[in-house]
């Protein structure tokens, strides 16, 4: 998932040239880094070093690219915007969220809803930290009354699905099995249960006929096995299954926000 992101944000965002080969890229940084150190003033040195920071994103060298952002701090680079736009475009595709909503709020709302690469930048973190509710009502204040993705939009959820792992644990623990099917998965919740009364009822036969020691061993002790391990499981698959269904929102949201940044 993190592949496609940085694919659709770099497609948006980067205006360098597309990606190169590492001998390519190796030259054109070196080239980059000479045209710095004769810049004739700290403006045309600042935009050298925009043009090196984009090369690298482009290229997916993000790490780097925020190296060479933080040099821009020394020179006073003239669009300050631009400047928290890219070093918060890098920490998103770092996977910094967090790091890239705080940057991006530096930027006044007039300014950063009137650029479409802020704008889809800020949609896009809004839908990795879950703020649905901001981020669809933004996304239909971007569109006009002839867009065709407001119905889209409009019927976009605000909550993914979710089953409760405490719950689903708790119901394995009241009847085997029955915690995975509130998960989501009836044949493992079905497997559980004929497992885990069957080696109950070996359990009994054996103890029933005078083998105690069969017993515990092959029925007693496997039905407990069973009967714990499938609670933990219970509790798994329902964090599992909240972890897909955010995912799959996260996707719808992802699609609409790429088409509405197409339409801008």
């Amino acid at each position: 998932m993190r592949l496609f992101l940085n694919i659709i944000l770099l497609s948006f965002f980067v205006e360098a040239s597309a990606q190169q080969t590492e001998t390519e890229l190796r030259i054109a940084l070196l080239n980059d880094e000479f045209a710095v150190w004769n810049a004739k003033n700290n403006q045309e040195a600042a935009e050298i070093i925009i043009i090196k920071s984009e090369r690298l994103t482009s290229n997916g060298f993000f790490n780097e690219s925020a190296v060479e952002l933080k040099r821009l701090d020394t020179l006073d680079y003239a669009d300050s915007n631009k400047l928290v736009y890219l070093k918060s475009l890098n920490s998103f595709l770092l996977g910094n969220y967090n790091d890239c909503y705080n940057g991006l709020l530096e930027i006044k709302d007039s300014v950063r809803l009137s650029n479409t690469e802020y704008t889809v930048l800020w949609l896009f973190v809004l839908n990795e930290l879950e703020n649905w509710e901001e981020c669809k009502k933004l996304m239909l204040n971007l569109c006009d009354s002839s867009n065709i993705l407001t119905s889209e939009i409009s019927n976009l959820p605000l909550l993914s699905q979710f089953r409760s792992p405490v719950k689903a644990l708790h119901l394995s623990a009241y009847l085997p099995g029955l915690g995975q099917v509130y998960a989501g998965k009836t044949f493992r919740g079905i497997t559980s249960f004929i497992l885990v009364t069957g080696f109950t009822a070996v359990t009994v036969f054996c103890v029933v006929n005078g083998f105690y020691a069969a017993g515990f061993v092959y029925g007693l002790m496997s039905a407990v096995k069973f009967y714990l391990g499938g609670k933990q499981f219970s509790y798994q698959l329902a964090g599992n299954f909240n972890s897909y269904q955010k995912e799959q929102l996260k996707d719808e949201y992802r699609k609409l926000i790429v088409a509405l940044g197409k339409s801008k």
